[in-house]
């Protein structure tokens, strides 16, 4: 596994997601990416 991308919606669920391939990448090496997105809609946003 060279790469891991991790979809972050800031939720608990997300954020234990990011710490297992945080530990994931540091054991072998692997890049971690990751993208962050709102659950709210576009025009609900200010």
């Amino acid at each position: 596994m060279k790469r891991i991308l991790i979809l972050v919606d800031f939720s608990e669920y997300s954020e234990e997601a990011l710490k297992v391939a945080a530990q994931i990448t540091r054991k072998n090496g692997s890049i971690l990416k990751h993208s962050c997105f709102s659950h709210k809609k576009r025009d609900e946003r200010a």
